[in-house]
């Protein structure tokens, strides 16, 4: 399942929560998703900014309950995948620190 649109303009990317059917809920497959971008984020050098959206109504529901029931029975699993992505777009994995579009004088996108 395809969690995320990406849209990259310079050295911007626009990560777009693209599962407003399900309220853009975060469950494990959220996680491993952002995890991944974040990931392939890190090893750009060119980029400055990352931009989380979402399609729909709401950015996100928020976690998914059925996902977090399963998160105690598998461990910590979701839990340190959120950590590890959340650190990662923090630049805190890379050593980096994190630059606001005003900082890297690129226009902030904002939903219209």
């Amino acid at each position: 399942e395809d969690y995320f649109e990406m849209v990259k303009q310079d050295e911007m990317v626009q990560l777009i929560l693209n599962r407003p059917d399900v309220l853009n809920v975060m469950d494990d497959g959220f996680f491993d998703a952002l995890h991944q971008h974040m990931v392939q984020f890190d090893e750009d050098t060119a980029l400055r900014c990352v931009v989380l959206a979402a399609e729909g109504r709401h950015f996100s529901a928020g976690l998914d309950l059925k996902a977090a029931s399963n998160m105690f029975l598998k461990g910590a699993s979701l839990t340190s995948k959120a950590a590890l992505a959340g650190s990662v777009a923090l630049g805190q994995v890379a050593g980096t620190s994190p630059t606001s579009p005003t900082e890297s004088g690129m226009p902030a996108m904002r939903n219209q």
